[in-house]
């Protein structure tokens, strides 16, 4: 990724230079580095931090009821809980997203929040240490104005998707700013560091566990990252190399992180080696098989209404994206040739690395979506909005990260580079201020999550609830119409939070991620679309009433009946 710039864009900002060459700067420093560093921080962490207060604090009307795929993400993140959970999100081809790291993830905050709320309280808290992580990254690598660019854009990318998108627990939704995070680490790997280079292999690894969709863009974009490192060491050979954090320090955190790449991987061997047949070997047998695909101007069209969210052009991400929508596209692939323009004229490594990832990225991203199966709804392909985003922190990196040693060498404009510095950190510290508060603004406008529960299935619940047993220790939830799935996976959740394990037809076990009936339940609950019940009452079955469209009965099942 930073082939042919040579050696000097490896260096610092002005503000960076005493912690990338002190032997040329003899401790020159222009700014107060750390309150400008500081500053690009809070612009990003604040608003995230009130989005994750709110959720915490939410006034309630808990517990929080969830439908269909939230509840979904519920179970797994209660199988995580347990260190039950092997893989990721169900699919509704028949498969699941490789890995379980996202439930995981969201599993750390279950432990002190009420279910349901905890899944937002995650999901926000996920996008926040993205953004942090990313603007951090910038910051440590480039210096404070550029980070400061950074916390702009990334609160811009923030606005643009709405901080409701961003509490969401559904995984499409948890994938955009850990995407803008794996391009800064790409570009810090490019550029000479291994940690950042072993930090993308983990946001890497995470995007794809979460959201394979995502597999394509997150493999060209590491290996450009290994490609720009291996080229880099190899220009650089025999030459002393700076260093940014003590070797002992260094050498843990690429222990920690090793250790912790080989256990994200360790659950989806373990399915595909336990069970019959493995995951792995299903998503192998689907993407290798023979589907109806899309053309390169439908894919043109998906990604330009993706792009077209920049500009507040919203879009559903549960319908088909159509339209013209050129110049969207047009636009975040003119920003990204003029990042790797910048960055190769400026000889800023930094810079190039993040156009040039987010121009691979974007005509990848086009290619992906000619592969999907089925209609390109919005949600196959949001995660591209990441990527224009990456290539305008990286236009601005190529002008506000400077090389040190033009200016070291000619003292005669150190007064009026000084003035233009401070010029410059005053508008993008105006910037990421008016931002944070245009979030912050948006986060408090929004509803409480309690509104986000499924008055059908807080029905359906009020309903079974009372008839259910102390002792009854597994229920069968018996979905009769498929219309009726996204409240029958809100009623196994209820379940599973309240200590009654539920299981499901066989048809519907794998979707569940529950187990599938044995014939021993205490009690079935069978459900049916109100148009489609029974004349009469299954056998043995009581009608309890209706929640929405379905129609609830229940039944007792003596212990041992089949």
């Amino acid at each position: 990724m930073a082939l042919g710039l040579g050696k000097r864009g490896a260096v610092g900002t002005l503000e960076g230079a005493t912690a990338h060459e002190p032997g040329e700067t003899g401790g020159l420093r222009f700014e107060p580095r750390g309150v400008l560093g500081g500053l690009a921080i809070l612009a990003v962490a604040v608003p995230f931090a009130l989005e994750c207060a709110l959720i915490a604090v939410s006034p309630g009307h808990l517990p929080l009821y969830l439908g269909g795929d939230p509840a979904l993400i519920g179970l797994a993140t209660k199988a995580a809980a347990g260190w039950h959970q092997l893989l990721g999100p169900y699919d509704r081809f028949g498969w699941h997203h490789p890995g379980p790291a996202y439930f995981y993830l969201q599993s750390l905050p279950s432990h002190a929040l009420a279910p349901g709320q905890a899944e937002f309280f995650g999901s926000a808290a996920i996008n926040a240490l993205a953004a942090v992580l990313a603007v951090a990254t910038v910051w440590r690598r480039v210096g404070a104005r550029a980070a400061l660019l950074s916390a702009i854009c990334v609160g811009y990318l923030a606005i643009a998707l709405g901080p409701a998108l961003l509490r969401t627990p559904w995984n499409p939704d948890a994938v955009i700013i850990p995407l803008c995070l794996l391009a800064v680490l790409c570009a810090g790997g490019a550029t000479g560091s291994f940690l950042c280079l072993l930090g993308s292999l983990l946001v890497g690894s995470y995007l794809v566990q979460t959201d394979i969709g995502t597999a394509p863009a997150v493999a060209a974009l590491v290996l450009l990252a290994l490609l720009g490192h291996v080229l880099g060491r190899r220009a650089g050979r025999g030459q002393p190399r700076p260093r940014l954090l003590p070797t002992a320090q260094a050498v843990a955190l690429a222990a920690l992180g090793v250790a912790a790449l080989v256990a994200m991987w360790v659950p989806p061997v373990v399915q595909q080696i336990r069970d019959k047949p493995g995951n792995l070997s299903l998503l192998w047998q689907f993407f290798t098989s023979d589907h109806p695909h899309h053309g390169v101007s439908s894919a043109l069209q998906a990604v330009g209404a993706v792009d077209s969210q920049l500009g507040f052009r919203s879009i559903d991400n549960g319908l088909p994206l159509s339209g013209s929508h050129d110049v969207a596209l047009l636009l975040a692939l003119a920003v990204a040739v003029a990042a790797v323009a910048a960055g190769w004229w400026r000889r800023q490594r930094f810079a190039f690395s993040l156009g040039l990832a987010s121009l691979v990225g974007q005509l990848v991203s086009v290619a992906s979506a000619t592969r999907v199966v089925g209609p390109i709804y919005g949600y196959l392909v949001l995660w591209e909005i990441a990527l224009p985003v990456v290539a305008a922190i990286g236009l601005g990196v190529a002008f506000l990260g400077g090389d040190t040693r033009e200016l070291v060498q000619h003292p005669a404009r150190w007064p009026s580079a000084v003035r233009t510095m401070v010029g410059v950190s005053v508008v993008l510290a105006a910037g990421a201020v008016a931002v944070a508060v245009i979030f912050a603004v948006k986060v408090g406008q929004l509803a409480p999550v309690s509104t986000q529960s499924d008055a059908d299935v807080g029905q359906a619940w009020r309903l079974v609830d009372p008839q259910l047993s102390r002792s009854d220790t597994s229920v069968l939830v018996d979905i009769r119409s498929h219309d009726s799935w996204p409240l029958g996976v809100g009623l196994a959740d209820q379940l599973n939070q309240h200590g009654v394990r539920p299981t499901v037809p066989q048809a519907w076990a794998t979707l569940f991620g529950t187990s599938a009936a044995t014939g021993h339940e205490a009690a079935v609950v069978a459900l049916y679309q109100s148009g489609e019940s029974p004349p009469t009452a299954p056998p043995g079955s009581r009608l309890l009433g209706t929640a929405g469209d379905t129609v609830v009965y229940i039944s007792e099942r003596p212990p041992g009946a089949r």
